[in-house]
This record gives structure tokens, C-alpha cells and sequence, in this order.
């Protein structure tokens, strides 16, 4: 009955997890609190894995990375890929790969991601490419770098905690180091053959026409009798009537864009305008108001020396995340108007301050060039537009790489635990100033957090049940004939197949239990499943579910089959680089 509800219950949270009809968080310790109350955990095992020195370490890596990302110094490097370039597509290419790959080794891929994407995007406007062609190479580059070493991703380093809490020894910073540099040089020169050639050449265009904006837009002239002319622009009521926005007025063959709500407006006055049919149509039957047909409308009608048009995307701990623009004031606030929003390749123009802002939307704003750094740094929204933004504060990046490389080293060597080790260096960057106090708490992944500490406990559950060996038997039953190799094949397709709805790190801590079991139960070394599963569980490039990958979908106007076209292919590379390998480091 116990084995039953362990793998009853299992089943419905790895259900319900992609659907979200309940935070996963939350999801996560309802199913811990059963395990409590039907008294198959006590409650010391139901809550262990929160306080291990595993969980210190990934928060500690969540301050540093963040303090990595806001000194400049990932910026930097984006900076010097933009200037020194080469015009040959592939050497680009795998040059973006490995540098990614390098940085996400030590820090968390999502916000590797994210920080790359402007700099990136740079490079391909200089060389103009489309943006499809460079920004999925950032997202996977980040999730081949995390399997080098243990804190390169917290799948990684969810999988070690569960390893102690099993009685093994947990995975050492430097032990994925060999399959992970296999895994890194397998992917670029994936890119460099087939990949390159099955990636999609998508955006890279007007932003007015990748944005779909383009029919949005008109231009209507004021004419005698109508009843704006000698109104301020904020209290003629155009907008308000119309549902519209006013992104220009254009007076005397001079135009004056995003203009302020102060402007009076005048006879003769045209004004540029984003609105739907439906509104423009009733703007027409105002007095006076005459629609200008036959215009050619697009980004250089929206753009001058001093007003530009943007991409910004809401980056991981974004203020914006889980408000709409209209709660945010995000016009007067930031000085800017959002004329559309792409989410998961699909682009909204109507009614855009209305909709809760989720991490990985991109909006196209309109504004004075100069309010974009404000938007940066005061919103942690990242600016897609090119690179003048980005701003190398050297004290604090000296101050917190000489932290980070410091956990490294003390920690590698064994000299320091390694939770201590970086929790040191996440304390000392605060102290510096790398990141400001009142920040810290809300750049942790929380979430993450509590999913890991709570599948962590399952996988205990499935241990003190049994669960996990009679798992084991019914996979022998019908692998086991194959070998020790092909039951390690079989969990990696298992893990790679869970990781698509799932995080990673759950996929990792869902399958652990009984592949360890499996490897006990035929005598095999427990650790090499173990390493399988655990790097399994970063091949998740086939869906664009993944946190890194979610970032880039909007960014490079992707579609959902342009990453199993991609992804698929890299998977099997991935699969026979790990098959092929870990029975030599790690002998079955």
C-alpha cells in the first residue's frame, strides 16, 4: 500500500507539474505534507534536504551570478564577440557555442542566457544575420557548459544532494569535468556541420513587420472644426475614444515623436497613430478628423536621432514579472510606450498593458535612447537594442570574479567545504557592494528551491518504501536482457522524455531512486547511472520548455518545430557522447 501511494502520488504531481494549475512549489510540499501525514517520512526526512549544504550552495550561486551579471563583466565579453566578429558564419557560430558553454560551467545557464542575448543580437545585426541563426546555439551553448561542472546547474546539484541523502558520496565540483568538455566540443561541432544549415531564418527585419505592428499603424490630420485642436495632447481625449496611442505628431513636415501629454495640439496637426481597425474607424467620425490613406508606415516613421525603437525582454527577477504595464505605470515611470509583446512566437499588439508580463516576453518599445540604460538598470529588463548600454563597473567585477574564482579554487581543492566556500564569497560580494542588500532574497529562485528540496524527499519515500526497487525489477524484467548498456539507454531516454514537461532538476530527482536500484539490483556501478541520469536530464533541447530556451523563443522569432528540427539531432549526439563515455570514466 505504501509503494503504491509513493508511485500513485509521484505520478499525479509529474502530471500536474506541466500544467500549472497549481504552483509547482506548492504542488511540491502538498505531496511532501501526505508523505508526513500517512507517516511514510517523518518529519525530520520530509525536510532534510531543505536545510543541506546543497541548497546553501545553489542560493549562493544565485547571489554571485547576479552580481556577475550586473558588474558588466558577462557584458564585456558580448562586447568583445561584437567587435571582433568574424565574417565567416560558422567560426561565429562555434566561437558563441564554446564562450557560453565556458561561462555556464560555473554559473546558472538561464542567467548566462539571458545575458548573452543582447550581445549576441548585436553580433548579428553587425553581420547581419538573422537573429534565428545565432540565439538557439546561446541557449543550448548554456545547457551543454552546465554539465562540465556540479554547479553549472542545479540539476547537477540536486542530483549530488540526493547521492548523500542515498549514502554515496556526493559528486565533486571538477568529476563531470571529461564528459562535459566531450558533451561541449560534441555540440559545437554539431553546430559547425548540420546545425547550422537546419537552423531558421527568421526576424532580423523591421521590427514594425517582425512584430506584426506595421498594420497597426495610420496617420490622421486634424483639420478645421475638430474638437482635439487647442487641447493638450492628455486631455483631448484621442486615445481614451479610440483606443489608440499616439506615437508622433507630425507638424509642419517636422515630426515629433513619443510625444508628451503637455503638447497642445493644432490645426493641421497629423498624428501617428497604433490602434486597431475598429478604433481608427471611430476616430474617423469625429468632426474634422480626416484619414490619411497610402502612407508607408514602419520603423523609420517611429525612429529619429534622439527616439528609438527597442526590444526589451523581461529577464529572470525582473520587477516586471507577474504585472501587467498598466500596473507598472511602465509610460510615465520609464518614459517609454510599449507598442507590442512577443510570448512563445506569438505577438500581441492590442491591448498590451493589460497582460501579466511573464520572464522571457519581449516588448517592442518606442521611447528617447536615453531612458533605455533607466529601463535596464532600474527594471532588470534587458535591452536587445545593441551594445551602447552596457556599462563595465571594473572595481566590482574585479572584486566579485576574485570571489567566484576563489569559491573555485578552495573549494575544488577540497580546502573549503564547497557550501562554505561560496556562501563566503556570495557574503563577501554583498559586503562590497557587488549587489545591494536589499536585492539579495529576491534574486534566488525560490521556487527551485523548494521543487528540489521536495523531490528530493519523494526520492527518500521511494527509498524507504521500497518503491524504488520494485521499480527496478519490473525495468529489469523487461530491459534487463539488454545489458547493463541498454538499461542505461533506457534511462536516459526516460529522463530525456520527463525533462520536456518537467524542470530538469525534478526529472533528475523523479528517476534517480530507481535507476540506482536497477545498478544495485544487476550488480552494475551505481554512480555511472547516476551520472547518466543526472546529464540525461540537461539534453532537454527538443521543446523550447526550458528556462534558457523560453528566453531565446521570442528574441529569434522561433517556432515550436524549429527546436525539435534542431534539438532532436543534438539530443543523439548528446545520447552517444554520454553512452559512450561514462562506462570509461565511470567503469560499469
Amino acid at each position: 500500500m505504501q509503494i503504491a501511494l509513493v508511485l500513485g502520488l509521484l505520478t499525479v504531481i509529474l502530471i500536474l507539474f506541466p500544467l500549472e494549475i497549481v504552483s509547482v512549489d506548492v504542488l511540491g510540499l502538498g505531496g511532501l505534507l501526505i508523505l508526513v501525514a500517512t507517516g511514510i517520512l517523518s518529519p525530520d526526512q520530509a525536510f532534510a534536504s531543505f536545510g543541506s549544504e546543497m541548497m546553501v550552495l545553489l542560493a549562493s550561486i544565485f547571489v554571485i551570478a547576479a552580481a556577475l551579471m550586473k558588474s558588466g563583466i558577462l557584458d564585456t565579453v558580448g562586447l568583445y564577440l561584437y567587435r571582433h566578429s568574424a565574417g565567416n558564419y560558422r567560426v561565429l557560430l562555434v566561437t558563441i557555442v564554446l564562450v557560453v558553454s565556458f561561462f555556464s560551467a560555473f554559473m546558472n545557464n538561464t542567467v548566462v542566457t539571458a545575458v548573452f542575448i543582447p550581445p549576441v543580437l548585436a553580433v548579428a545585426r553587425r553581420a547581419q544575420l538573422p537573429p534565428s541563426k545565432l540565439l538557439m546555439p546561446v541557449a543550448f551553448g548554456s545547457m551543454l557548459g552546465g554539465c562540465c561542472t556540479l554547479i553549472g546547474t542545479s540539476t547537477n546539484m540536486a542530483a549530488s544532494a540526493f547521492l548523500v541523502r542515498k549514502g554515496m558520496a556526493p559528486f565533486s565540483l571538477f568529476e563531470f569535468l571529461p564528459v562535459g568538455l566531450a558533451l561541449v566540443a560534441g555540440g559545437a561541432f554539431y553546430f559547425l556541420i548540420a546545425g547550422s544549415r537546419l537552423l531558421p531564418s527568421r526576424g532580423g527585419g523591421e521590427l514594425t513587420r517582425d512584430y506584426h505592428v506595421k498594420e497597426y499603424l495610420a496617420e490622421v490630420a486634424l483639420r478645421n472644426g475638430c474638437p482635439f485642436v487647442g487641447k493638450r495632447l492628455d486631455e483631448a481625449g484621442v486615445q481614451a475614444l479610440a483606443d489608440v496611442t499616439v506615437l508622433g505628431i507630425v507638424r509642419n513636415k517636422e515630426t515629433l515623436l513619443a510625444p508628451e501629454g503637455r503638447e497642445v495640439l493644432e490645426q493641421d496637426d497629423t498624428l501617428l497613430l497604433e490602434g486597431a481597425v475598429e478604433g481608427i474607424h471611430r476616430l474617423r467620425q469625429t468632426p474634422g478628423v480626416e484619414i490619411k490613406g497610402d502612407v508607408d508606415l514602419g520603423d523609420h516613421s517611429l525612429e529619429s536621432d534622439s527616439i528609438k525603437l527597442a526590444e526589451v525582454m523581461v529577464g529572470p527577477g525582473s520587477r516586471f514579472v507577474g504585472r501587467t504595464l498598466k500596473e507598472i505605470d511602465f509610460r510615465r515611470r520609464y518614459g517609454m510606450t510599449a507598442l507590442a509583446l512577443s510570448r512563445y512566437g506569438r505577438d500581441v499588439v492590442q491591448k498590451v498593458g493589460k497582460i501579466p508580463l511573464e520572464v522571457g516576453d519581449v516588448l517592442l518599445v518606442q521611447g528617447p535612447e536615453g531612458r533605455l540604460n533607466d529601463l535596464r538598470s532600474t527594471a532588470t529588463a534587458l535591452v536587445l537594442s545593441d551594445l551602447s548600454h552596457f556599462l563595465l563597473e571594473r572595481r566590482k567585477a574585479v572584486y566579485v570574479v576574485g570571489f567566484f574564482l576563489g569559491a573555485i579554487v578552495l573549494g575544488g581543492l577540497q580546502i573549503l567545504p564547497l557550501g562554505v566556500a561560496f556562501l563566503s564569497a556570495a557574503v563577501l560580494t554583498v559586503l562590497v557592494r557587488g549587489i545591494p542588500e536589499d536585492e539579495v532574497y529576491t534574486l534566488i529562485d525560490w521556487r527551485l528551491l523548494i521543487v528540489i528540496g521536495a523531490m528530493t524527499a519523494f526520492g527518500q519515500a521511494m527509498i524507504t518504501t521500497g518503491a524504488d526497487k520494485f521499480l527496478a525489477a519490473l525495468i529489469v524484467n523487461f530491459v534487463g536482457n539488454t545489458g547493463p548498456m541498454g538499461l542505461l539507454a533506457a534511462f536516459f531516454v526516460l529522463t530525456v522524455v520527463l525533462s520536456q514537461p518537467l524542470s530538469n532538476a525534478a526529472a533528475a530527482l523523479a528517476v534517480l531512486p530507481t535507476a540506482l536500484a536497477t545498478a544495485e539490483r544487476i550488480g552494475a556501478n551505481p554512480r555511472a547511472f547516476a551520472v547518466v541520469v543526472t546529464l540525461a536530464a540537461s539534453a532537454s533541447f527538443i521543446t523550447p520548455l526550458e528556462p534558457s530556451c523560453v528566453l531565446v523563443y521570442p528574441a529569434g522569432h522561433y517556432r515550436f518545430g524549429d527546436f525539435v528540427k534542431v534539438g532532436f539531432p543534438l539530443t543523439l549526439v548528446v545520447m552517444f557522447v554520454v553512452l559512450t563515455l561514462v562506462p570509461l570514466v565511470w567503469p560499469l
